[in-house]
C-alpha cells in the first residue's frame, strides 16, 4: 500500500516549553488572572455552603430568627458563586 497523499508534507512538532506557550498567552493574561481569582473563590465557596447548611439545620432545630439571615446570607453565596461561575467560565474559554 502507498502512503496517504499529503502525509509526507507534515512538518515534525516542536517540543513546546511552558515558558514558550506562557509567551504565547501574555495577550490574554487578564483573562487568565480573572479565571484564576474565580477558581480561587470557586474553592472557598463549597466549604462556605457546608458551613451555612449546618448552622441552618442546628438553628431550625432552635429559633426562626437566625434561620432567615441565614438564608439571605446563603442566598448572597449563591449569588456571589453564579457570578463567579460566569466569570470564570467567560474568561477561561477566551483563555484556553
Amino acid at each position: 500500500m502507498t502512503p496517504a497523499a499529503g502525509a509526507d508534507d507534515e512538518a515534525p512538532l516542536l517540543p513546546a516549553s511552558k515558558m514558550r506557550v506562557l509567551r504565547m498567552n501574555s495577550p490574554e493574561w487578564h483573562f487568565i488572572l480573572l479565571g484564576l481569582i474565580a477558581a480561587f473563590v470557586m474553592g472557598g465557596s463549597l466549604p462556605a455552603y457546608a458551613v451555612l447548611l449546618g448552622d441552618v439545620i442546628g438553628i431550625l432545630v432552635r429559633k426562626l430568627a437566625k434561620v432567615v439571615c441565614l438564608f439571605v446570607l446563603l442566598g448572597v453565596c449563591i449569588t456571589v458563586e453564579i457570578c463567579r461561575s460566569i466569570v470564570q467560565d467567560k474568561n477561561v474559554h477566551v483563555w484556553g
